[in-house]
């Protein structure tokens, strides 16, 4: 393997985050530590340190990787034309199959809290608002007519949605059957009662 010097200061920067990324995705969280990232990139701890301020952006790099990877498959419902009650339907349907398909990766997005930071930086928070920005689009597709109202369903439904499929996944919900079915038929009957709502009012 590639030792040192013979990388940028960026391709080390994301050979942690995709060796990161993997960490976690097959050991879970409890088991990560940058340590075992440098290990696996073969650089020493204090070159990680060189490229990342701290432990904090070394988790928040790799959990706004994963938020990448949910937009950028919510982002292609948005390019098929279809009512905007299918297409919230398919977005969560795409949230809850992540979830499950990569819960520890899941899992830290929300089971991390930072060490250093009281406030997440400003790039982390524009990459959670994205998250935040496809649900409003499609509520402004005939749902909702004004934009502050849209900002404000748009809430509700993800934290429904996730609200959701953490309760279930975390076992304080009893599901008998394949999870994602029980838990999709769930979130369903959420999203078709609330926006059957929002239509009456729109």
């Amino acid at each position: 393997m590639a030792r040192r010097y013979d990388h940028t200061r960026d391709e080390i920067r994301q050979m942690a985050i995709t060796a990161g990324t993997l960490l976690i995705e097959t050991s879970g969280f409890a088991k990560f530590s940058a340590r075992r990232v440098a290990k696996e990139i073969g650089y020493s701890v204090g070159t990680l340190y060189n490229v990342f301020e701290n432990y904090d952006e070394l988790i928040l790099r790799i959990n706004a990787q994963t938020l990448t990877e949910i937009i950028e498959k919510m982002q292609k419902v948005l390019l098929h034309a279809q009512s905007p009650q299918k297409m919230l339907a398919q977005v969560s349907d795409l949230y809850i199959n992540f979830a499950i398909d990569h819960f520890n990766r899941w899992s830290c997005l929300y089971e991390y809290r930072s060490v250093h930071q009281k406030v997440l930086p400003d790039w982390y928070l524009i990459k959670v608002n994205q998250l935040f920005k496809i649900i409003e689009s499609i509520l402004m597709m005939g749902l909702c007519k004004k934009q502050e109202n849209a900002e404000q369903s748009a809430k509700v439904i993800w934290a429904s949605v996730h609200g959701i499929c953490q309760l279930s996944l975390s076992g304080r919900i009893d599901i008998v059957g394949r999870a994602a079915d029980k838990i999709n038929m769930l979130v369903g009957n959420f999203v078709d009662h609330y926006t059957a709502g929002l239509a009456q009012n729109a």
